[in-house]
């Protein structure tokens, strides 16, 4: 049984079931309003022949908790920006801008081959983020900022705000739920 060493060395695992297409990485902490990122990062990915992840705006205070990515020129209509590199959890004032990474990736296929090449941490974990800068130095790679509702379950916090809107929101229970609720 494997130990595990990180999100890098956990996507790594899945090298002998992905083979060699594109795939999708959906971490599980992030909830998302509806599957039109996903979507849109696929499309993205495959126009470009790269890699593609999904992206969110954060308050400058929020940024040292997240993946922070560095940009090669503006945000387009589409909501779709060139990606030159990234940097895990940044000071504030040392963050390349306000896109953080969320827990969606569409990756080519040569990721395994970057996540073999991550030296581990000082504990001994693969970072992902490592292995995706080296695709976005290798190849094309796309952010696309997401305009759909996104809930971190990370934290009791985020996921009581995740629980309580989902329920709210939702055509069975949340007349009977926001009744309770009063």
């Amino acid at each position: 049984l494997d130990v595990p060493h990180g999100l890098g060395h956990a996507v790594g695992c899945a090298r002998e079931a992905v083979g060699d297409a594109p795939f999708a990485v959906l971490l599980p902490d992030d909830i998302m309003g509806d599957s039109s990122l996903l979507s849109q990062m696929a499309d993205v990915a495959e126009a470009s022949g790269g890699s593609a992840v999904g992206l969110k705006r954060v308050a400058p205070s929020e940024v040292s908790s997240y993946g922070v990515v560095e940009t090669i020129g503006d945000v387009d209509a589409d909501g779709v920006v060139r990606v030159r590199s990234m940097v895990e959890k940044p000071a504030m004032d040392e963050a390349p801008s306000d896109l953080i990474l969320i827990g969606r990736y569409v990756l080519a296929a040569d990721a395994f081959e970057a996540i073999d090449r991550v030296t581990p941490g000082a504990n001994g974990e693969i970072q992902l983020t490592d292995a995706l800068k080296m695709l976005a130095n290798d190849a094309p790679f796309h952010g696309v900022v997401s305009k759909i509702s996104r809930y971190d379950t990370g934290t009791p916090f985020g996921w009581l705000t995740a629980v309580v809107d989902l329920a709210l929101n939702d055509d069975q229970i949340g007349a009977q739920f926001r009744a309770w609720l009063q």
